[in-house]
């Protein structure tokens, strides 16, 4: 049986449809899908969700591309704007509520950019005490992970594809 489950925020947790976006702020599907090559689809944005690269150098990077092709005001946009699209999944959400009160142990998995993370953070009440609870909380599992499990028929072979 398993005892833990673990979320990704990124589309799991939080939807993300950066396509939705720029559908409802440019009306023009060759725009928005340019838009999206030079913004979400673009190198600098997956070096930005690695953490290969700063915010500020993939929106510069991000803003060069755009100038190039007559799209600066519009990259800009989704620059200032993107966060905007960011919003809860509820049925996840629910659906972690029932596991969680079922005796499951949930966790997160997330590759959120340092600036998202220091934009939270700046908005969050008692962070002394949430820097303890996670130290709590991380410890724990990251130790018990470079454990054998005991039961070993029912684990699932995986590869990173990074």
């Amino acid at each position: 049986m398993y005892k833990n489950i673990i979320f990704d925020l990124g589309g799991v947790v939080v939807d993300f449809k950066p396509r939705d976006f720029l559908m409802d702020h440019f009306l023009n599907k060759s725009a928005e899908d340019e838009v999206f090559d030079l913004t979400f689809g673009s190198k600098e944005w997956e070096e930005l969700d690695r953490g290969v690269i700063s915010r500020g150098t993939a929106n510069r990077l991000m803003l060069e591309n755009a100038a190039e092709r007559g799209r600066t005001f519009e990259v800009q946009a989704v620059i200032d704007e993107w966060q905007s699209i960011l919003h809860t999944n509820k049925r996840t959400v629910k659906t972690m509520c029932k596991l969680k009160l079922a005796g499951y142990r949930l966790y997160y998995l997330s590759n959120i950019p340092q600036d998202v993370i220091d934009e939270i953070y700046a908005h969050m009440p008692n962070k002394d005490k949430l820097i303890e609870k996670l130290a709590e909380m991380y410890n724990e599992p990251i130790i018990s992970l470079m454990e054998e499990p005991e039961d070993t028929a029912k684990n699932v072979d995986w590869m990173a594809s990074w």
